[in-house]
């Protein structure tokens, strides 16, 4: 994670999000709609919701359902029609942990609003499985990074310490997703 005392992220507001959270989609989208600018360069810290190695959650688990329900009265209320259907879901909600590896990755090439629009679209919009490394190297290449790099990096779980700290820190001062701090 980045030294959040530094220059480069000073009075950036952070956003933290979860790759497979319908919520957090939401909020994307309307940071997106308020402030266009803003939102480009807003720094996007992934967490996921659920601890690592927990078991998956079922689409069809109620309390992910409601999240469903409670992003697309979101989206209605910012004038967007709210989350389509994905023609074919995925049973499971996968594990967001290399999604979330890919979007470190993308920000440090400046592009993890491309990424995490990449990531919402795959998952919510088409039911892709987004835990899949080769999907991810695929989504990463569509947005123009270097599909090699990344596939070595998500292989070698070059981010995986990163994403325990953001966890660790977002726990200590009880941050779940989303959320947005203003610095």
């Amino acid at each position: 994670m980045r030294d959040h005392s530094s220059d480069a992220t000073a009075g950036v507001p952070r956003f933290y999000l979860d790759v497979t959270d319908p919520l957090s989609y939401a909020r994307e989208l309307e940071l997106r709609e308020a402030d266009p600018a803003l939102s480009l360069r807003m720094e996007r810290v992934p967490l996921a919701l659920r601890a690592a190695g927990a078991p998956l959650v079922d689409t069809s688990d109620e309390a992910w359902l409601r999240r469903l329900r409670s992003a697309r009265r979101a989206l209605a209320g910012i004038g967007r029609s709210g989350l389509p259907a994905p023609s074919d879901p995925p049973r499971l909600v996968p594990d967001p942990g290399k999604a979330h590896e890919l979007l470190l990755l993308a920000a440090e090439e400046g592009e993890a609003p491309e990424m995490a629009n990449a990531l919402f679209r795959a998952f919510l919009h088409d039911g892709k499985d987004i835990g899949r490394i080769d999907l991810l190297v695929h989504l990463a290449r569509e947005i123009g990074l270097e599909g090699g790099a990344i596939k070595v990096a998500l292989d070698l779980d070059v981010h995986t310490d990163r994403l325990a700290k953001i966890r660790d820190r977002a726990s200590e001062l009880h941050i779940r997703p989303p959320f947005v701090t203003p610095t």
